[in-house]
Formats: structure tokens, C-alpha cells, sequence
């Protein structure tokens, strides 16, 4: 999977921009080389939306983390975004690192593991 260079919602605009640009830049490089790579998708806000969407593969693999935004307020934000990825990007394959949140990825596989701390929330 390429590399996770987070956005966070504090984090100044072009700061969120260089993030997205270096993770599909060097997946994209590493794909040159021959690998094959899924591409990480991160986001932070509605407004994030559509830079960190653009670009994304059509029904291809992607690679979702939610291990820094596991708690229950991040449930409308996570799930918000996960809708818009699903929609942009319409991935066959989800690979999941984290608490899904009870989303509902319809007939798209999901690979999906829960790091052992937060084996007993659900979703």
C-alpha cells in the first residue's frame, strides 16, 4: 500500500496538499518499478474531499486506516468520507486497518483487521 501521510483537520491546506501529492507520488513511482501498490486514502474534512479522492483508481483496491480516529465522534466524519470515496473511487477491494464504524460497503470486499486495542469496539 503506499505510504500514510495524514491530513489533519488542523493542519494548514497546503500541508494536507504535499501529503496526498508525496502518498500517490510514491506509489506511483514504486508502480514503475513494477510493485503493485493500493493507494492509501486519508482525508479530514468535507473540504478534504475532493483533492484527497481525485485521482483514486475506478474499481481497483484501496487501502483505508481509521486507527488514529477511533472514537465514537468520528463516526458522521469517517462514515461521510467513506461514502464519498465509495462513490468517487467505486473500489472492489477495501483493505481496512481499524474500526469500519458499522459502514456499509454493499457489495465491495472488505479485508478488514482490528489492532488488538481496539478489538472490543464494535464496527
Amino acid at each position: 500500500m503506499a505510504p500514510d501521510f495524514s491530513v489533519y483537520l488542523d493542519m494548514p491546506f497546503p500541508m494536507k496538499l504535499w501529503n496526498v501529492y508525496r502518498s500517490r507520488a510514491l506509489a506511483n513511482w514504486w508502480q514503475r518499478k513494477g510493485l503493485v501498490v493500493a493507494p492509501n486514502v486519508t482525508w479530514s474534512g468535507p473540504d478534504s474531499f475532493d483533492y484527497c479522492f481525485d485521482g483514486l483508481p475506478r474499481g481497483g483496491t484501496v487501502f483505508v486506516s481509521t486507527v488514529g480516529v477511533q472514537g465514537d465522534e468520528y463516526r458522521d466524519a469517517i462514515t461521510e468520507g467513506m461514502r464519498r470515496m465509495m462513490d468517487k473511487a467505486a473500489p472492489t477491494r477495501v483493505l481496512m486497518y481499524g474500526r469500519t464504524f458499522g459502514f456499509d460497503f454493499g457489495k465491495c470486499e472488505v479485508v478488514s483487521y482490528k489492532p488488538k486495542a481496539f478489538r472490543g469496539k464494535s464496527g
